[in-house]
C-alpha cells in the first residue's frame, strides 16, 4: 500500500511539473496556488493513509 501511495505523490507532482512545463506562466490556477493544492491533496492522502493505517485492529484487517 506504502509503495501505491508514493506512485500516486509521484503521479500528482509529475502532473503539476508537466502543466508547468506546458503553460509556464499562463497556468490557471497560477503554479504557486496550485503547488499549495496538490501539496494540500497529497498531505491529506497521507494522514488518512496514517490513519487507517495506526488505527487497523485485528477484526477490520
Amino acid at each position: 500500500m506504502v509503495t501505491r501511495m508514493i506512485l500516486i505523490t509521484i503521479l500528482i507532482l509529475a502532473i503539476l511539473f508537466a502543466t508547468w512545463v506546458k503553460d509556464r506562466e499562463a497556468m490557471n490556477p497560477p503554479f504557486k496556488r496550485r503547488l499549495v493544492i496538490d501539496l494540500t491533496v497529497i498531505l491529506s492522502l497521507w494522514v488518512l493513509y496514517a490513519v487507517f493505517f495506526f488505527t487497523q485492529t485485528p477484526s477490520t484487517s
